[in-house]
């Protein structure tokens, strides 16, 4: 069995919203299921800044527009 360490976050009624509606969208019945996955997408857009790189998203129309993460300047 994998160890784990229980943590407790306080919410706001909104970030609470947020997190109950990305735990619903990506199918999970357990609210740590979102943190954990918000997690990695956290650490992978850090590790993408380290290395220099820029994070593109193709628009509809075929476009390619940088995604810029204020709050990881």
């Amino acid at each position: 069995m994998e160890d784990k360490t229980r943590v407790q976050f306080d919410f706001t009624p909104e970030a609470l919203q947020i997190l109950d509606r990305q735990t619903k969208e990506i199918g999970g019945d357990q609210r740590a299921i979102a943190v954990r996955y918000g997690l990695r997408l956290l650490d992978w857009a850090l590790e993408q800044k380290k290395a220099g790189n820029k994070i593109l998203i193709e628009t509809p129309d075929g476009l390619a527009q940088e995604v810029i993460f204020t709050f990881l300047q």
